[in-house]
């Protein structure tokens, strides 16, 4: 952690986790690529650096997790190179430059479980999403352009929990939701402008819990005095509407917990 002059790590073949927080160097970065047996790599708060080293990630056979969060001039993540057999986990969180990720590094990522994007407001759902047939959750929030989540979702059947936080600009869900019929969690949180549920909600048989907070309509439209999208989803066996979090009371949509495939309950 904040280790600016340190000019890079050694051969470290029992390193199966590597945590580098704060300002480093470029040639402790680049020294990453010999820890051949890292399992785990997380690269937080560094407000420094555009761009990772270009084989920072290639001999890391055995990654299967990777997070990056607090990378403010990020604009470009080489994901390409990462061992598409082994990494299951990727976060990505306050990256406030990026702006998508290469198709052809989503086309290797064919062993991906666990995505999750949060507070990357240039971020895009770029069209090589659809190659991630093994996404087991999704987690997306704080960007502006949806306009590839109906292109995304359709491919996304192996998909059991989604979570959609802090989206202003989606108005709709696609039908295509209707075709995960593996999904068991769906979270929409402060999404104010959707109006409505999908009718293809209602073929989502196996969903066990539905949360919608933060979205005024939504949340009118789903009240079971209303009936309106009431019928689209009385099968749900678990169903929060609004913010009632038991005995600790209320809380914003803007501190609701971030969910995780870990927490699912």
């Amino acid at each position: 952690m904040d280790c600016p002059n340190l000019l890079g790590l050694p051969f470290l073949p029992a390193l199966k986790e590597l945590h580098v927080e704060g300002k480093c160097s470029w040639e402790l970065l680049s020294s990453i690529d010999k820890l051949h047996n890292l399992e785990s790599l997380y690269l937080g708060d560094n407000e420094e650096v555009s761009c990772f080293p270009d084989d920072m990630l290639s001999n890391l056979t055995s990654l299967k997790k990777l997070s990056i969060w607090n990378h403010s001039k990020l604009k470009l993540l080489q994901i390409e190179t990462i061992n598409p057999s082994s990494i299951q986990i990727l976060c990505i969180w306050h990256c406030e430059n990026l702006e998508s990720l290469k198709d052809e590094a989503l086309q290797g990522l064919h062993s991906l479980e666990h995505l999750e994007i949060l507070k990357c407001p240039k971020f895009n759902l770029s069209a090589g999403f659809r190659y991630l047939t093994c996404l087991e959750y999704l987690e997306v929030g704080n960007f502006s352009d949806m306009s590839g989540l109906q292109e995304a979702l359709q491919h996304m059947t192996a998909l059991q929990s989604i979570a959609l936080r802090s989206l202003p600009n989606l108005t709709s869900l696609p039908d295509c939701l209707g075709n995960l019929g593996l999904l068991q969690r769906l979270d929409i949180i402060a999404c104010p402008n959707l109006m409505c549920l999908p009718t293809t909600i209602q073929c989502l048989s196996g969903l066990q819990r539905l949360q919608i907070h933060g979205c005024p309509e939504l949340e009118n439209r789903c009240r079971k005095e209303t009936w309106e999208d009431w019928p689209k989803i009385a099968h749900v066996k678990r169903f929060i509407n609004g913010i009632s979090f038991g005995p600790r009371g209320s809380i914003s949509a803007d501190s609701a917990p971030i969910l995780s495939k870990e927490g699912l309950s």
